[in-house]
């Protein structure tokens, strides 16, 4: 694992959504360091004794940009420590994606929106062909 890589983790055991962790660096020590952005605790730096115990592995997503760039991310990263969690407009997928691109976006969030625009859209024509059976 290389820094600014971004470990993808679920945050429960169905799966269905994911959590994202950028690593960080392993230090002189060995220790590995991890930065989150986490509901209850916004963006914060974990060690990997803390990182182990509330994650699981599934996939990692590796930096895609010359070390420069891997530099740049790790700014990005440490730049938003302390800042706040909120789940819609900038929750961990947010972060893990502004880290490498440098814009926050979350392709969860937008799927729910879609969902639930979708299931509006269908209530509607519902509503809608119901009235037109009733007359």
């Amino acid at each position: 694992m290389q820094p600014a890589d971004v470990i993808i983790t679920p945050k429960s055991n169905i799966g269905l959504v994911q959590h994202f962790v950028v690593f960080e660096c392993l230090d002189y020590n060995g220790v590995d360091w991890y930065l989150e952005n986490k509901q209850g605790y916004g963006v914060r730096r974990i060690d990997g004794a803390t990182f182990e115990r509330e994650n699981r592995i599934v996939s990692i997503r590796c930096f895609s940009g010359n070390e420069n760039q891997r530099n740049a991310a790790i700014s990005r990263a440490q730049s938003l420590i302390g800042r706040d969690y909120n789940l819609l407009n900038f929750n961990c997928e947010h972060y893990a994606i502004f880290v490498h691109t440098g814009t926050p976006i979350s392709e969860q969030v937008a799927s729910v929106g879609k969902a639930v625009g979708a299931i509006a859209l269908l209530v509607g024509i519902g509503a809608i062909l119901n009235a037109a059976f009733k007359e």
